[in-house]
């Protein structure tokens, strides 16, 4: 274990479903009470790629739900050997690779989100890291090629009602 309080959380419940189980709960859903979404709550496969909802906001107006995606090495865009040398041979490159990624991720989900419904619905965001190529917990390459991204996401409401698909 590591000292990581998200990704150590012993109460985040087991791998939950595929993404079409995910996506056929958030259906189910729609028109609910807002609290409905406490079900997503753990770890869904999304095929190669895993979705962690670590914590959902309990009010649309609350702060955003945290998630994570994790993608391993092969999906991250390297070979299963890890990513290129040049960008990881020291940790202030590793570091400023995170950052660039990060940066790209935030970039993309701001261009592509849009609010929709009440309070933060529809937004996702990743931390943003500013000029300075700092560590941060944004964004990580795993020593072995593997990302995992952490951002939030407002989930779609309607008053404080849930918002479906």
């Amino acid at each position: 274990m590591t000292d990581d309080p998200v990704t150590d959380d012993p109460d985040l419940p087991d791998l939950r479903g595929s993404a079409q189980d995910l996506a056929a709960s958030l259906a189910s859903m729609d028109g609910r009470s807002y609290g409905a979404y406490k079900a997503i709550r753990g770890r869904w496969s999304l095929g190669r790629m895993e979705l962690v909802v670590d914590h959902v906001q309990g009010d649309p107006f609350a702060a955003p739900s945290r998630v994570r995606l994790m993608l391993p090495p092969a999906v991250g865009g390297w070979a299963e050997e890890g990513p290129p040398l040049h960008a990881t041979r020291s940790r202030s490159r590793t570091v400023g690779l995170e950052a660039f990624l990060a940066r790209a991720f935030d970039t993309a989900a701001r261009a592509r989100g849009s609010s929709r419904g009440s309070g933060r619905s529809g937004q996702v965001r990743m931390t943003h890291t500013g000029q300075l190529a700092v560590p941060t917990t944004a964004l990580r390459i795993e020593p072995d090629g593997g990302l995992e991204a952490r951002f939030t996401v407002g989930l779609p409401a309607r008053g404080r009602r849930v918002l479906g698909l």
